[in-house]
């Protein structure tokens, strides 16, 4: 297609009349309809809209590219309109819109080769006469010329040795607009304050301007301008620092200082999810109920370490004996003694150390508690802040709030009054909620002096009050009441040593709890089932916690393990990733797996699943317990574990027998892994051709044996001649 088809003079007005953004839709729409690129205005209207709900093509300086790549269109084309009313575009400089180029875009494959053509309409904004002369340009052939005619050249970013050096990514769901806006504008910027920045591309031509290896390890920090999800692993170690694209198009200085002060270290292996570049950030509901857990699990690590600390210290210090030798005094009571018919007034003595004020146990239980206490609402608000941003939390955090009280829910005929919260089940459900209803309000078009308050005070108080009502009369009693009958036949059947059936209920579950934690290590499987673990600790049931701890730490152990015991048949480099995996195993960081499942998928995942569910299962048929909603060796170590869900059989003082098991079980089955997976390894060399002596742990090539048997079949003539010599 030639580029007067997709812009010629037929597609530009000078004069349009359109007094709002509605308006300038439906005028553009029209016009592409009449020049044959859809069939009916309403379906680019519709797709202008859509994309305008993600972020504003409003731009600087009065220009706007509204853009839609939509089923609808049948061919690509470029629309050019000036008006004579300015409009509200909501434009990142906050200033009203002179001129929309507005690109349209067919949605099927055909249509890639006009994408880089329309990109580099969007990078001629950066031009300061390039702007001018659409604003005041009355000839539309020479407007023509100009928007078609070849931009300034790229000029490739080059970076030195001794200069120093930030790395940047940019991308956008269309790939288009603020892609490249946002990669010029902080390549700009970096000199301006002492740095050299090259930013790599992830637009609808693909990836532009790759960084290598060098320019990686030579970062002082890599700043994400995104807009969709993107592979990160590659900058494992290195500083990250995430933000949007149009952030960095408004204030490229403020982003990359922010970059500088605030960047956090990427995991080694740790990646983001990858998707579908143009699908922008409707990847599901599993993208936000991630990022509410990666908000929790830090609080509830917190939390469940301390609890666990004292409880299973306190356990091991004092034991039973607490009330004679070092409970404090309470309060004088009627107190009926062993023997006697007539109670006696008497003073009464702590006999837990984790209720007596007078006790260290006590605080630490408390700041343990208080974690607890917010990981519920910080699941809610955080799920909805993914959803739709800042103004979400206020009304998420207090409606999770709520429902994590089962003493604000009002009783409905037929239940009656509960006694169990709502949990992470009422978390989520409050969360999703009041998200998808703060980005509905968002996309009202409520009047500029509004706009300040509604973050503040509408949105919070008319979402808070629904949905709080929702909690309290509706929601809350009837997930309590479900959540309640749940728990209560968990309680008396997993870990209980009287139910048989218990037995099978105990590895059933602990079977599938293990798999889902081998699974994916850390990524949406295993959070789900983290997630479930963690919220029935709340409610003091600690066996599938305890499935869960034993399957944490078994792919990364499994792996570091496998790399020991296996040498041969790993590099230097995969030595060190297998030694960092089975530290991060024995704190309970199950990621430390993830490269070798990056690597090695087929193998690495069966294993660490089969591995993993057997840990579970055997946990689980066993009744393990773990009081700290954390996994691993260190949970053992800090006395979390034990085995029911009383609570009485916890930590090193009455429970040392089934802490010494449960670390036999996460190491059993890391053995297993490691087994499974380097005997695996060897089976696939000699399918391929290669051999190993098990003896040295020695592989040899097909031709490296035939060069050996070579070499000594000359090397014994040799020998028999100096022989022959010396005699």
């Amino acid at each position: 297609m030639k580029s007067n088809d997709l812009f010629d003079q037929e597609h530009i007005i000078l004069d349009s009349q359109a007094k709002t953004q509605q308006e300038a839709f439906v005028e553009l729409a029209e016009l592409a309809k009449k020049l044959g690129c859809v069939d009916e205005a309403s379906d680019l209207v519709a797709g202008f809209k859509a994309r305008e709900a993600e972020s504003s093509t409003g731009f600087e300086d009065g220009f706007a590219i509204p853009h839609a790549r939509i089923k609808a269109v049948k061919k690509p084309a470029v629309l050019f309109v000036r008006y004579q009313n300015p409009l509200d575009w909501n434009a990142m400089d906050g200033k009203p819109t002179n001129i929309a180029i507005a690109l349209v875009i067919p949605e099927d494959k055909s249509a890639d080769i006009h994408l880089g053509l329309l990109s580099d309409i969007a990078r001629k904004l950066m031009d300061a006469d390039f702007k001018k002369a659409m604003k005041t340009e009355t000839d539309k052939a020479k407007i023509q010329e100009a928007l078609m005619g070849k931009s300034k050249k790229e000029e490739p970013v080059t970076t030195t040795s001794g200069s120093k050096l930030i790395l940047g990514i940019s991308a956008c769901p269309t790939g288009i607009a603020h892609t490249f806006l946002a990669a010029d504008k902080l390549t700009q910027a970096g000199p301006k304050l002492g740095y050299t920045v090259k930013v790599e591309t992830h637009g609808s031509e693909g990836i532009r301007n790759n960084f290598t290896d060098d320019e990686i390890q030579r970062a002082e920090v890599i700043v994400a301008a995104v807009d969709i999800a993107v592979d990160m692993s590659r900058f494992g170690g290195k500083r990250v620092y995430t933000t949007s694209t149009s952030k960095a198009i408004k204030d490229p200085e403020g982003v990359i200082n922010t970059a500088l002060k605030e960047a956090k270290v990427q995991a080694v292996g740790e990646f983001n999810t990858s998707g579908d570049k143009n699908s922008g950030q409707r990847t599901g509901i599993m993208k936000h109920l991630m990022s509410g857990v990666s908000y929790m699990v830090p609080i509830v690590i917190l939390g469940g370490i301390f609890i666990a600390l004292a409880l299973g210290l306190s356990k091991a210090i004092y034991g039973a004996s607490y009330q004679h030798y070092h409970g404090s005094f309470k309060d004088m009571e009627w107190v009926l003694n062993p023997g006697q018919t007539i109670p006696t007034w008497q003073a009464v003595y702590y006999t837990d150390p984790t209720a007596d004020p007078q006790n260290f146990f006590y605080y630490l239980l408390k700041l343990g508690s208080a974690a607890f206490t917010l990981m519920i609402p910080i699941l809610g608000a955080f799920i909805a802040n993914s959803i739709a941003g800042r103004a979400a939390i206020a009304p998420a955090l207090v409606v999770s709030f709520i429902g994590n009280d089962a003493s604000a829910f009002f009783p409905i005929a037929g239940i009656g009054a509960v006694d169990t919260p709502t949990g992470f089940v009422g978390a989520i459900l409050a969360g999703l909620a009041v998200g998808y209803t703060v980005k509905w309000i968002n996309t009202w078009k409520v009047p500029k002096s509004l706009r300040p308050v509604m973050p503040i005070f509408v949105i919070p108080v008319l979402v808070g009050f629904v949905y709080g009502m929702i909690m309290m009369f509706v929601v809350g009693l009837v997930v309590g009441y479900v959540m309640h009958q749940f728990k209560w036949w968990i309680s008396t059947t997993w870990g209980n040593p009287n139910n048989a059936a218990g037995l099978g209920i105990g590895f059933g579950f602990g079977l599938l709890i293990g798999a889902m934690a081998g699974f994916d290590m850390g990524g949406p499987i295993n959070k789900v089932a983290f997630l479930a673990c963690t919220g029935l600790i709340g409610s003091k049931v600690y066996t599938p916690m305890g499935a869960m701890a034993c399957a944490i730490p078994v792919a990364p152990l499994g792996m570091g393990m496998a790399t020991w015991i296996f040498r041969p048949l790993y590099n230097d480099e995969q030595k060190a990733m297998g030694s960092s995996a089975f530290f991060m195993g024995c704190i309970g960081i199950s990621e430390g797996a993830i490269p070798f499942a990056i690597n090695d998928p087929k193998r690495a995942i069966v294993c660490n699943v089969v591995s993993s569910a057997i840990a579970g299962a055997v946990a689980g048929l066993l009744g393990i317990a773990d009081a700290a909603a954390h996994g691993g060796p260190i949970v053992a170590l800090v006395g979390a574990i034990g085995r029911g869900n009383d609570g009485q059989l916890l930590g090193w003082g009455t429970a040392w027998g089934w802490t010494l098991l449960s670390l036999v079980i996460m190491f059993g089955g890391a053995t297993i892994n490691a087994f499974m997976y380097g005997t695996w390894m060897i089976i696939d060399k000699k399918r391929t051709g290669e051999t190993i002596s098990m003896k040295e742990f020695v592989l040899k090539t097909r031709a490296d044996k035939v060069a050996a048997k070579k070499a000594n079949k000359e090397v014994k003539p040799n020998k028999v001649a100096k022989n022959n010599i010396k005699g």
